[in-house]
């Protein structure tokens, strides 16, 4: 997708309360297409957020296990971080193992 999705399982989703957030997540990730990424992001309540780095795993060689982090400020009282994935130009990509976690560490 040229833009960021959900994969057939979407996710890993998480909801929390208001706050601010480490958030980290990964997966292990390849494009089958050399020249080409696999990439991965985390949106917060559906959209996509400057807090939140991409991970990218090169094209044509085994998978890579990747990992970022983001540190997002939420303020509604249930709030969403989801895991969306993305390929830049061509190829498929695969992504597997994929983890996240949010660890609480202020008030919002």
């Amino acid at each position: 997708s040229a833009t960021y999705t959900n994969l057939a399982t979407a996710g890993p989703t998480l909801t929390v309360g208001a706050g601010i957030y480490l958030v980290l997540w990964g997966a292990s990730s390849r494009n089958d297409t050399s020249g080409f990424d696999a990439l991965t992001t985390v949106y917060a309540n559906g959209v996509s957020s400057g807090s939140f780095l991409t991970t990218s795993a090169g094209g044509g060689v085994g998978f890579f296990s990747v990992a970022s982090a983001g540190l997002p400020t939420v303020t509604g009282e249930s709030n969403t971080f989801q895991m969306k994935y993305q390929v830049n130009g061509g190829g498929t990509a695969s992504f597997y193992n994929r983890w996240m976690v949010a660890l609480r560490t202020g008030n919002a």
